[in-house]
């Protein structure tokens, strides 16, 4: 069964345009992806990883409960309290294929992981359970996608926290795939902070659905990488549960970057609701696309989205791309958008108070994408994403940052 579910995956990855939704076509990042060789064998380089992963937990401050390298190998700490398991792709048991969320004919970028991952992460936690996973790329040698399934079981509350770095001179792409589901009472929030150089073509894909009273919150933090491209696609199925996306775009240099957020109520009194900041800056260019649904009968529903992003250079663009689909009378449903450059009035007025151009310039885009950055609950994680956006802000240059300064940052409570 699983040699024909990749060579499924294969004839949809080859067939499949760069975007299924026709209302956004018009609107999409491509980058190309390599085939890769199923049929070859790997050697891990134990010392390498270990270094890279040692230098960016020293430059970041903070301690990683999980290393996965190249999407082909995952070492874990014994400290974690959550269950980081992997399992090879090719021993993926039948009921395991027939109940994953995301099928090869969903997105060209599903079909590229289903058909040349080697590894299958799952997660899952009792209580309150966190964990901090470094992902690394190293250009040196092949990268592949990788899957991660992540459970919340009734009642518990998961933090997982994602740090995406490169290393390597070659160019090279790297992708992560993630299924969540929430169960009755659990509350699951998975932060993704992208902080690779700029050699590397990115793509994220998050899919979950959320069960009874559960919640699933997501954070995405753009601030690295040649290309970027993400997709979100929830689904509040039971009553009560709560949709949250918080996606904080921070586009330098010649930077494309491509996120779409697709949610979607499908009980009565359901919540959902997606808040994106975005700054672009240099030559460099950002599609935005929020859609939102609410099926027919989810009466007391309400669904939100926003969007909201500063033109920092004249040479950079930015698309905000809000829509909603609505099929029920009784629902708060509302979306909004806007974009512009940096008002100069508020430069001006800062200057009167004694501050330099540059400064008021830069505590304004701070401003804005710590409307989204505050919204994480690791307070640890908060602070690293506050010292990475101001990092990319003022340096506009991607890697990883070193130990992290929030000094100048106007944070929200």
């Amino acid at each position: 069964m699983y040699n024909n579910f990749v060579e499924e995956a294969v004839r949809m990855y080859r067939e499949l345009p760069y975007e299924n939704n026709e209302l956004y076509k018009r609107y999409r990042l491509k980058f190309d992806l390599p085939e890769i060789d199923n049929s070859r064998s790997y050697t891990e380089n134990v010392g390498r990883w270990s270094n890279i992963a040692e230098s960016v937990s020293k430059d970041i401050r903070i301690r990683f409960d999980a290393v996965i390298y190249n999407g082909r190998y995952l070492h874990t700490s014994d400290s974690t309290k959550t269950s980081i398991s992997a399992i090879k792709t090719s021993d993926m048991p039948r009921e395991m294929m027939e109940q994953k969320l995301f099928h090869s004919s969903d997105d060209k970028f599903a079909a590229y992981t289903h058909a040349y991952s080697k590894l299958s992460i799952e997660i899952t936690g009792e209580g309150d359970a966190a964990a901090n996973i470094l992902f690394i790329t190293d250009s040196e040698s092949e990268s592949l996608p990788i899957q991660l399934q992540i459970k919340g079981r009734t009642g518990s509350k998961i933090l997982i926290n994602e740090f995406y770095v490169s290393s390597g001179n070659n160019q090279t792409v790297c992708g992560a795939m993630h299924e969540i589901i929430a169960h009755n009472g659990s509350h699951v929030e998975l932060t993704m902070l992208h902080i690779e150089g700029g050699n590397v073509n990115a793509f994220s894909l998050v899919k979950g659905e959320a069960h009874g009273s559960g919640i699933i919150k997501t954070n995405l933090i753009s601030a690295g990488g040649r290309m970027f491209r993400h997709r979100n696609d929830l689904v509040a199925k039971g009553k009560g549960s709560t949709l949250e996306t918080n996606d904080t775009i921070i586009g330098f240099g010649s930077q494309s970057i491509d996120v779409g957020t697709n949610t979607r109520n499908a009980e009565r009194a359901t919540n959902s609701n997606s808040t994106i900041r975005a700054i672009v800056l240099d030559r460099s260019s950002a599609f935005i696309k929020g859609f939102a649904k609410i099926e027919k009968g989810c009466s007391g529903s309400v669904s939100r989205i926003n969007e909201h992003g500063l033109i920092g250079d004249k040479d950079a663009f930015l698309y905000l791309i809000p829509d909603m689909s609505i099929d029920e009378s009784d629902v708060i449903a509302t979306h909004s958008s806007a974009s512009a450059p940096i008002d100069a009035e508020k430069v001006f007025y800062m200057q009167s108070r004694g501050i330099m151009d540059s400064t008021a310039q830069f505590l304004i885009m701070n401003g804005l994408i710590s409307e989204t950055i505050s919204k994480i609950t690791d307070n640890e994680m908060r602070m690293v994403s506050y010292s990475v956006a101001a990092d990319r802000v003022k340096s506009r240059s991607p890697g990883a940052s070193e130990a992290h300064n929030i000094s100048e940052l106007w944070l929200h409570k």
